[in-house]
């Protein structure tokens, strides 16, 4: 069989394809196009894969574009219709520049193709495509009757997404669709309606698309955003109503349905380093509005380029890159229409009257600048777009970053007009934030001991409390070793938080060599403040004097240790610009306090917090729940410590010592517990 055959057999019996096209939509098609025009490969052995049969006009094609742009002039023989003018929302027509709105039937593009494929010889196969593996140099394509050897190729298959997580966002662009032809002259032929809201919304973003051929005839759809897909009856129920309300008496000529995808989700490249993924399966799809085509002829023009300069290294990973921050107005767009389907309308509506038909299109395009960025988002309400912006920072963990960063710049503003109260500002900030999170995070252990465990809950407090117990003895006993101990167990739990992995020996010295660093950076770059609290414990009273006379070298290890950080998170596959370190240099300039609860709130204490949430599959909420007793069981013992400690006159660092070795004392336990809980989950 062909199949067992080498490929140096199948190469010299001309069995293997230089480039296989699968399928032959529009992406394919204007690809396969662009490279024809070439000479050089014109000559290659192609072929087409594509079981469908092509023969009716399925879909309609329109992109936006000055008249004399390549994509109008390459494909002007199949162009249909332009459009200089729009409408919106049954407004007076608008002009739309310099540019038109060009349509193209989805027959002609592929007859057009066709034509090509007959006349270069392409070898077309009316097969279906189950899989695709590689095989040394070669790609093999098995279909439903026989397999298919080709070097290089392109591959259209609608991509399957996997389930959306709480991270991303994908809905439907639906649509259903009436050609019609009415009995009176009612439709400005130089004028489509892109936008119609004057329909029932019914818990989503509904409208009508309006595109006509003649002043009697015309393509109208109703079109809808959102995670349920529009039924044929339903549309027609709708489609009906508005039609007779606007145009009068009609009949249908035909119709149009069809879904896009609206999503924020990705499709990763092909792992075969020979297929390049097109169309919908390469991205290409403007994840607000649906719009491809000039996407499609784009990409189009940029693999041809590669490949005809033989630069085929990366072939799988040939792909358009818009710039970052029209992908992040598309997530926020999403998550209005998503989570607040009624806002849809008030914000299209508010941008087509508020704002320049051109200005829009170069927006919708990817390609305005930031000064009409800036007035587009002015012109619409705020509201949405802020609710948007507050779950798009709290899926992506940045909003715990963002209120650090506030909270930073806060402290600094304040304290220029009033240390003293952002002094005050600090013990606020500390108290909320260990409430909140810092000690609810420890006061859950017994959910995660007892989990997997017979153990009576009781038993457990007993043998948690007795170690607690026994640490503050010995910070009693003996502070310096107990001060030493603690910063071994703290350093491997504040990394291993970073970084849960539980691999072998190496990752634990990975987790406790970040840890270490954590605290050294945090240490060192507040080596007075440091010392005055580590003085208080006995035998200790002379760190105060090594402070003084080292204060610059400490300085310098601070630095050092923070660059060593940067180094360690990047060996150990974590970005250099992360939050961890974000966090970290914000507490450069600040008090000691500050620059702790920044780090053991935002940082630490919400990653062990996420962990744990995730470990039990239970809400914030929930877990907070059922930690309160536990907490305000800690807070208790924090008072009992304070007391027995208690000196004549209320001192301020005295207070933060007491809390230093609280922290140890009830970290102890916890630290054993949450090695366990990560040593399981990973």
């Amino acid at each position: 069989m062909e199949n067992n055959k080498s490929s140096a057999d199948l190469l010299q019996q001309n069995l293997v394809y230089d480039y296989t096209f699968i399928g032959l939509g529009a992406a394919n098609s204007l690809l396969l196009i662009e490279l024809l025009k070439h000479p050089s490969f014109s000559n290659k052995k192609i072929a087409v894969i594509d079981n469908s049969l092509k023969t009716n006009n399925d879909k309609t094609y329109c992109f936006w574009a000055e008249p004399t742009a390549p994509i109008v002039q390459d494909l002007s023989a199949i162009i249909s219709r332009h459009y200089p003018m729009i409408t919106i929302n049954n407004a007076p027509a608008k002009n739309i520049g310099t540019q038109s709105y060009f349509y193209i039937k989805s027959l002609d593009l592929y007859q057009h193709t066709e034509t090509l494929i007959q006349a270069h010889n392409i070898d077309k196969h009316g097969l279906k495509v189950n899989s695709i593996r590689q095989d040394a140099n070669l790609s093999i394509i098995q279909t439903d009757s026989k397999p298919i050897f080709s070097k290089y190729i392109f591959d259209s298959r609608n991509p399957v997404y996997p389930p959306a997580d709480e991270k991303e966002v994908h809905l439907e662009q639906s649509f259903f669709g009436l050609y019609v032809q009415c009995e009176n002259p009612v439709f400005n032929v130089k004028a489509f309606d892109m936008m119609n809201f004057d329909v029932d919304q019914d818990a989503y973003t509904q409208f009508v698309y309006v595109l006509p051929f003649s002043d009697k005839e015309a393509l109208i759809e109703l079109t809808r955003f959102g995670q349920e897909k529009i039924e044929e009856q339903y549309a027609r129920k709708i489609l009906d109503e508005k039609i007779l309300n606007d145009y009068g008496k009609y009949t249908i000529k035909g119709t149009e349905r069809g879904s896009i995808p609206m999503t924020t989700q990705r499709i990763p490249a092909s792992d075969n380093q020979h297929v390049l993924h097109t169309g919908a399966r390469a991205n290409l799809i403007k994840p607000s509005t649906g719009y491809a085509f000039k996407n499609m002829y784009e990409f189009a023009q940029i693999t041809s380029e590669k490949i005809l300069a033989k630069r085929l290294d990366n072939f799988n990973a040939i792909q358009l890159k818009p710039k970052k921050r029209f992908r992040f107005y598309d997530t926020l767009l999403l998550i209005i229409l998503q989570r607040w389907p009624h806002y849809g309308k008030k914000i299209f509506s508010q941008l087509f009257s508020k704002q320049s038909v051109p200005n829009i299109l170069q927006f919708l395009d990817n390609k305005s600048s930031y000064k009409n960025e800036i007035s587009i988002f002015f012109s619409l309400s705020w509201k949405p777009f802020l609710k948007a912006l507050l779950i798009y920072l709290k899926q992506r963990i940045a909003l715990r970053y963002t209120i650090a960063a506030i909270v930073t710049v806060f402290y600094h503003l304040l304290y220029q007009f009033d240390p003293e109260s952002a002094q005050y500002f600090t013990y606020a900030l500390l108290v909320l934030g260990f409430i909140l999170v810092g000690i609810p995070h420890g006061a859950v252990d017994h959910l995660l001991y007892t989990r997997n465990k017979s153990e009576k809950l009781p038993f457990f407090i007993v043998k948690y409390l007795s170690i607690v117990a026994i640490g503050f003895i010995l910070w009693m006993l003996f502070p310096i070793l107990s001060l030493f101990v603690f910063i071994i167990y703290a350093a491997f739990h504040f990394g291993e938080s970073e970084k849960p992995e539980h691999t072998n020996i190496a990752s634990y010295i990975k987790a406790f060599v970040i840890g270490f660093l954590i605290l050294m950076t945090i240490i060192f770059s507040h080596p007075t403040e440091s010392a005055a609290i580590i003085s208080t414990f006995k035998g200790l009273s002379s760190i105060t004097l090594f402070s003084e006379h080292y204060n610059k070298e400490l300085l310098m290890a601070s630095a050092l240790s923070f660059l060593a950080l940067m180094i360690a998170l990047k060996l150990s596959g974590k970005p250099i610009f992360s939050g961890l370190l974000l966090v970290l240099l914000a507490g450069f300039g600040t008090p000691l306090l500050l620059a702790f609860t920044l780090y053991f709130v935002f940082q630490h204490s919400c990653n062990a917090w996420s962990h744990i949430c995730k470990g039990l599959s239970i809400g914030s909420v929930a877990l907070y729940k059922k930690g309160l007793p536990y907490l305000l069981g800690a807070l208790l013992i924090f008072a009992c410590m304070l007391l027995f400690d208690l000196p004549s006159q209320f001192d301020t660092t005295t207070v933060i010592a007491t809390m230093f070795v609280f922290i140890s004392c009830i970290s102890l336990p916890h630290f054993v517990i949450m090695h366990l809980f990560y040593r399981d989950e990973g």
